[in-house]
């Protein structure tokens, strides 16, 4: 009820006598801004956020403006200060030098969806080159996860799609995905993709005494454990030989010209 400007005394019956000195304080500095928002077609918004912050962006107070697009900001700031406007689906406004009485106009976004998941292998293990594709005829959308197999999709417009998760040694994993207008962001969680067999490669050049290439040599792969051949091929006129898909193992390999 009393503010600085006042001072406590009491009389009592062994001091009837007092003084009481006191300062008269300057009133503080109350500004205020009331205004409307509307769309870009002149509708009225509600629940837009309305917030006055000082020229270095502190806040000191905010309000939402009610069914008919009106509010009322009273503050105690003598400073320069800005006004910040937000609201679901349109662009964030920010207002300098404005007068006590304001209309204010916000411009609306195109509110495309945003997906995010994560990719994770049945086995355990790290996710390596894999890629996270969202497609359909007319839309076709690629990003790679990160380390941890976190991803995120941004700017997708409704309509139904496949979404493709393959890369170097997996699984192909396909899902359906309807977007629509009624949801911004659509969460997958977890989703676990398999790992194909594991293959390997064997390449080489094949040389004389010289280190001459030699063109058409015949070269065999020996399964080292049993020594039994499992594979045969020819070098080309560079020497090159190549054997590919090797199941994991130890192996030699052996030259005839």
């Amino acid at each position: 009820m009393f503010d600085e400007n006042s001072k406590a005394t009491i009389i009592s019956t062994f001091d009837q006598e007092n003084r009481v000195d006191t300062k008269v304080m300057p009133e503080k500095q109350r500004n205020e801004v009331e205004g409307i928002i509307f769309d870009e077609c002149g509708c009225k918004i509600e629940k837009a956020c309305v917030k006055v912050l000082t020229s270095d962006y502190e806040p000191l107070i905010h309000t939402v403006s009610n069914a008919n697009g009106e509010f009322v900001l009273i503050y105690e700031y003598s400073k320069e200060v800005v006004l910040i406007i937000s609201k679901d689906g349109y662009k964030t406004l920010v207002i300098e030098n404005f007068c006590r009485e304001i209309e204010i106009t916000l411009v609306r976004v195109k509110d495309f969806a945003t997906l995010t998941g994560r990719l994770t292998m049945n086995n355990g293990g790290e996710i390596i080159s894999a890629r996270v594709r969202l497609e359909n005829n007319k839309v076709k959308l690629q990003v790679f996860p990160d380390r941890d197999g976190f991803f995120i999709i941004n700017d997708i417009p409704c309509g139904c799609y496949r979404l493709i998760v393959d890369g170097n040694e997996l699984k192909k994993t396909v899902m359906s995905i309807n977007i629509s207008n009624s949801i911004r962001i659509y969460n997958l969680g977890v989703i676990k993709i398999d790992r194909i067999n594991i293959k390997g490669t064997i390449h080489g050049i094949i040389t004389d005494c010289d280190n001459v290439p030699i063109n058409n040599a015949v070269v065999i792969l020996y399964n080292s454990d049993n020594n039994l051949a499992v594979s045969k091929t020819h070098t080309n006129n560079e020497g090159l030989y190549f054997f590919g898909n090797v199941e994991l193992g130890r192996y030699n390999v052996m030259a005839f010209q």
